[in-house]
């Protein structure tokens, strides 16, 4: 697993204007997270690879510890996970 470091997320504005071009937002947030429907997290996480605001919007979602959904192509446990482990790093 890659070491995430952040610090402030770029202003939205700034954003490639292709972020989640096309998809239905609804697939980045789906019903059960870190677990399930698990077809339509990995829907999302794959639309995440391809994106050119990935870092952006994981930028923007990192310091948010209750964001609910897919962001930057991981899903809040995950970043919950590497919020942690960037802490235990810092300290």
């Amino acid at each position: 697993m890659t070491t995430l470091r952040f610090t402030a997320a770029p202003p939205l504005e700034t954003w490639p204007e292709q972020a989640c071009t096309g998809a239905d937002p609804r697939i980045f947030f789906p019903k059960k997270e870190g677990g399930g429907p698990a077809s339509q997290e990995a829907a999302a996480k794959a639309l995440c690879r391809r994106c050119p605001a990935r870092e952006h919007c994981k930028a923007y979602a990192m310091p948010i510890q209750d964001l609910t959904g897919i962001w930057g192509g991981l899903n809040a446990n995950e970043r919950t996970r590497a919020r942690k482990k960037q802490q235990k790093e810092a300290s």
